[in-house]
């Protein structure tokens, strides 16, 4: 299905965004850590940590309220591990009711029955499973009897959507994204894994990739999942493999990453990549909110926690995204020299002004420019505005 011209003109819009460092269009998704505690104790994590000043049921409802009047269509709570918290389930139908797009990711752990079948029963609430490869290599990770569990999630909504639908054969059953980080102990059976939550019920997969370093205490410290040169000719095979399978399924199976990105795997792994390989736009795709309340950003060495662009409890969404200080953290990322391939800041359709062009039969640029042009006019009148009291005084 061709896109509608107004999809084209927001992707040229997102590429001239990044270019001035000013947001001319509202971000993707609102992203926000509702905890970051978490169940369990990943060995490759490094979100989760002590936040004794949680953002409250209320402070969240209205971060949904205001995503939802700013005309921003997605909602995506994360953590931690969201369901930690006992008011999740409710979180997730207040932003349904607004009429909000929801992506939960979730270890899938703590999904008992009857949140499972609030779940399926709100179609506009897809969920990320995270599942870190087959049994052994996901558990050697994320600890004992986890695996089973995310999976039982998964079938498990996919049971209650069953007897909803026989209810009503126009329900619609939501996406179950299962994200899955390549790592060196699950490298090896990525098909068979994915064959495995195909049969759950899972609707597509994302591939993602380790961070080469974590910061403890200021020290850069090698990830142990990270692949030392001996596994990188495996790996080579494995991602050519998983491409050729990718390219060949007709299941209707969906696919995150294109075969584009997963070839990037093998020189990501090298330290081969540039930014322009895999162009970021963190800070403009996506507003993140942390646990107590910051707008965060990354600064441009993987650490998104050095600094802040605000604290919602003190400011609106708008006002944050619009700031100089979040312009100005916006300008590392921009500058950034490191490539990270994660697709949730990768978008392509945004990349080259002259594919959107092409794409949208040669009507975009003119009309993205003109908009730039007033949005770039309002910018500096507003910033008049302001200044013309304080010379006054």
């Amino acid at each position: 299905m061709a896109k509608p011209f107004s999809d084209h003109l927001r992707d040229a819009l997102f590429n001239v965004s990044r270019k001035i460092n000013y947001p001319l269009t509202p971000p993707d998704w609102v992203s926000v850590n509702v905890t970051l505690r978490c169940n369990l104790a990943c060995t490759m994590c490094t979100t989760c940590y002590p936040e004794p000043d949680n953002l409250t049921t209320a402070e969240i409802r209205g971060i949904i309220r205001q995503t939802a009047s700013w005309g921003v269509k997605t909602f995506n709570p994360i953590g931690g591990e969201p369901f930690v918290r006992k008011d999740m389930i409710d979180i997730l139908e207040y932003a349904h009711a607004e009429g909000l797009w929801v992506t939960v990711t979730t270890n899938g752990t703590l999904i008992t029955d009857d949140i499972a079948r609030r779940l399926a029963a709100i179609n506009h609430v897809h969920m990320n499973v995270s599942i870190d490869g087959d049994r052994e290599a996901n558990d050697a990770v994320r600890g004992k009897g986890v695996y089973d569990k995310a999976i039982r999630t998964i079938e498990n909504v996919r049971r209650f959507e069953a007897e909803l639908r026989a209810e009503n054969p126009h329900f619609w059953p939501k996406e179950i994204n299962v994200n899955c980080i390549i790592n060196n102990r699950n490298f090896r059976g990525l098909i068979p894994f994915v064959e495995e939550v195909k049969r759950a019920g899972a609707s597509k997969i994302q591939f993602l990739n380790l961070f080469g370093y974590e910061e403890k205490r200021g020290t850069p410290v090698t990830n142990p999942l990270w692949f030392t040169p001996d596994l990188l000719p495996g790996l080579d095979q494995r991602v050519d493999e998983l491409i050729e399978y990718v390219k060949n399924d007709r299941s209707g199976f969906k696919y995150v990453n294109s075969v584009g990105d997963l070839l990037l795997i093998k020189r990501y792994y090298r330290g081969q990549l540039k930014p322009h390989n895999a162009i970021c736009y963190n800070g403009f795709k996506e507003f993140y909110i942390n646990a107590n309340g910051d707008g965060l950003m990354c600064d441009g060495h993987l650490n998104f926690t050095a600094d802040t662009f605000g604290n919602i409890r003190h400011m609106t969404l708008k006002d944050m995204w619009t700031s100089p200080k979040a312009r100005r953290m916006r300008d590392k990322v921009i500058h950034c020299g490191f490539a990270c391939i994660q697709d949730c800041y990768l978008r392509h359709d945004s990349d080259s002004l002259g594919g959107i062009g092409r794409r949208a039969g040669g009507q975009a640029l003119g009309e993205m420019a003109e908009r730039a042009r007033r949005s770039a006019a309002a910018q500096m009148q507003n910033r008049a505005a302001a200044i013309i009291p304080m010379v006054n005084q």
